[in-house]
């Protein structure tokens, strides 16, 4: 039985053994191997996609620097800020367990290609310049467009010693940015509140009325000086009263929950009613000597004979110069109101040969007083009467008014802050890109032609002061082309030709573009919609998008609620053609920022309900509350354009 029993074992033990064996066999010399390779295989594809995601990122950077660089960069410091941002950006990156840094990243710039890395763990960087075909482009060429980053990476394999690998591998990825071509409709906010940030005085021009003849002359009391915003106090949409024309004086006035903080009564106003500082502006009051021009829409060339300030040399108008023992005067009463006014004027600098010391000058010189000596005599109501202490000195010349007015007409704030960040982002995108513009600007209503213009009025200080003088204020539409940029129609358009004179002669100047009325972002948006939409204005390979920039939110038609929902509508329109509508939004006070975050919100930097959120395809909302912040806002949107492009071919 023992016997039996010991046989019956060792005839079973060679299979059991065999198969121990065997499967000891299978599971060192194949699964293992094959376990460690897909292991490596799946770290080299880690590792390859964690490259690709920092040379593309490289990339992007590189292209944003060129999208948003400095205006005042040459550009060939241009091409070298975006190969240093693009270095700068990787190293900051990682892969794996490698941490890059100059120590492990070679970087060869203006280069395609070159060998790889020799050691582990380090990287060699090509970064170079190409236009829209993927050509290579020098440094400093106009032609530069993208930025091509190449990177390629040496790495050791974990297992390489098992599995009979090399004792390191070479992993490579390349990447394109740049902005891509681009129609881009310019959508630019021209209410009357895009100059509250202009200082400013409120000046009482009034006769005197002394009692001996000696002493009788023009007298000046400044009631006020500061900015616009904080001299009336505007409600939160701001200020209809501007420094340049139209001035729209009498807005002023108006007081109660809607209305102005402080109302300051202009001479010329209907508010207070009855009005007893009527007419103390010029003895014409607000006759005007001459007729209404025709509608500048309709007869832009016979307006512009009619551009001359017929208050020219009158004397205050209070002053009777028929009768001047009469101290009384007209029967106005230049003390009636603490608060009453007759000029808002800006103190200008010195300029040219023309002597501005004090406000009292600037105010002269704003009325045409100064143009001549005849001219100055007649405005303090002959030679015979006592010149004013202020302006001591002062020797009349022709161009005084002009040269004023050119002042005030450069220092509005925002509105020239906003235009110089504009054109700073139209130049460098212009740089970085192929890009064709179109301009639409917006007040009451949107501009729908080229020679289009605020038509409410024509009066330069008054829609109730004819004498003050007319012209024409453009509310322009520049349609996209796709045969030209149109940067330089932009330029031009908003700088105008001039101001024109004040003699009584045929003048073709146009204005440039500046502040007034209400804020209409529905039909302006509509407007941008159609042209990026409309196949013989835009290109069929370009990217189309709008630029949205306002310092409050719609108030027109109707009122917020229906402007509000009229704009949305052509948010939703522009997302449905695939065009993101960036929004760059300005709080000139802290009350309007919850509602601009409403109405130009991204669902980041918003409500998740607003216009940029609404036209969807990565468009960004940018609030500004600082108007020094307001290139960089513009950058932001540059660089927010960027985008990876695919990568062809090494040259």
């Amino acid at each position: 039985m023992k016997h039996t029993f010991h046989r019956s074992r060792s005839g079973r033990k060679p299979l059991g053994v065999g198969f121990v064996v065997l499967t000891l066999f299978i599971a060192a010399f194949m699964i293992l191997p094959a376990g460690l390779l897909a292991f490596e295989l799946m770290r080299y594809n880690l590792i390859t996609q964690e490259l690709r995601n920092v040379t593309d990122a490289a990339a992007l950077a590189g292209s944003a620097a060129i999208a948003s660089a400095p205006k005042d960069l040459s550009l060939a410091a241009i091409h070298d800020l975006a190969i240093e941002t693009a270095a700068v950006t990787f190293e900051q990156n990682s892969v794996g367990t490698t941490r890059f840094g100059p120590h492990n990243v070679d970087v060869h710039a203006y280069d395609a290609r070159s060998g790889p890395p020799t050691n582990a763990h380090t990287a060699v960087l090509n970064i170079s310049l190409e236009d829209y075909d993927g050509n290579f482009q020098e440094r400093g060429s106009n032609n530069a467009k993208r930025v091509r980053v190449n990177a390629q990476y040496r790495e050791t394999p974990a297992f390489a010693a098992f599995i009979g690998l090399q004792p390191t591998f070479v992993t490579n990825a390349v990447a394109v940015g740049g902005l891509p071509k681009l129609d881009l409709f310019i959508c630019f906010d021209l209410s009357g509140s895009m100059d509250d940030q202009t200082q400013i005085s409120l000046v009482k021009r009034f006769w005197n009325g002394a009692k001996k003849p000696e002493a009788q002359m023009v007298e000046y009391q400044t009631l006020a000086s500061d900015t616009i915003k904080n001299v009336f106090r505007p409600p939160t949409a701001g200020s209809a009263v501007n420094a340049f024309w139209p001035q729209n004086l009498s807005y002023g006035a108006y007081g109660g929950l809607t209305g102005n903080g402080t109302p300051w009564i202009w001479s010329e106003g209907a508010f207070p009613n009855p009005n007893k500082l009527a007419t103390l502006r010029a003895e014409h009051g607000a006759t005007p000597p001459d007729p209404m021009p025709p509608d500048p829409p309709l007869l832009p060339k016979e307006h512009v004979v009619l551009f001359s300030v017929p208050e020219q040399g009158k004397p205050p108008g209070n002053f009777d110069p028929d009768h001047p023992d009469d101290r009384k005067g007209h029967k106005v009463d230049p003390d009636i109101y603490p608060n009453g006014y007759t000029d808002l004027v800006c103190k200008v600098q010195d300029n040219s040969g023309f002597s501005y010391p004090n406000v009292e000058t600037c105010l002269e010189a704003s009325r045409g007083n100064l143009e001549n000596k005849d001219v100055f005599n007649k405005s303090k109501g002959g030679e015979k009467y006592k010149t004013n202490p202020a302006l001591k000195g002062i020797v009349p010349k022709h161009g005084y008014y002009v040269n004023y007015w050119t002042q005030v007409q450069t220092s509005r704030q925002p509105f020239n802050q906003a235009r110089d960040a504009l054109f700073k982002f139209l130049e460098t995108t212009n740089l970085s890109a192929d890009v064709h513009f179109g301009l639409d600007t917006f007040s009451n209503t949107a501009g729908i032609a080229s020679d289009d213009n605020w038509r409410v009025t024509w009066d330069k200080i008054d829609a109730r002061y004819d004498p003050g003088g007319f012209d024409t204020y453009p509310l322009p539409l520049l349609d996209l082309d796709q045969r030209f940029s149109k940067m330089g129609d932009i330029f031009t358009t908003f700088d105008g030709t001039g101001i024109g004179n004040i003699d009584k002669i045929p003048d073709s100047h146009i204005l440039g573009l500046g502040p007034t009325g209400t804020t209409h972002i529905a039909v302006s948006l509509q407007l941008a919609v159609d042209q990026l939409t409309n196949p013989k204005k835009s290109r069929s390979d370009a990217k189309k998008a709008i630029l949205l920039f306002t310092d409050g939110v719609a108030n027109e038609p109707v009122d917020v609620v229906s402007a509000n929902s009229l704009a949305m509508k052509q948010a939703k329109r522009a997302c449905d053609n695939g065009i993101p509508i960036y929004t760059v939004g300005f709080a000139q006070n802290p009350d309007i920022l919850p509602l601009q975050r409403e109405f130009l919100g991204d669902g980041h930097s918003g409500s998740g309900r607003g216009l940029a959120y609404e036209s969807g395809n990565h468009a960004v909302y940018i609030p500004v509350t600082d108007a020094k912040d307001l290139v960089d806002a513009f950058r932001s949107v540059a660089r927010s354009m960027a985008v990876l492009r695919p990568a062809k071919s090494v040259y």
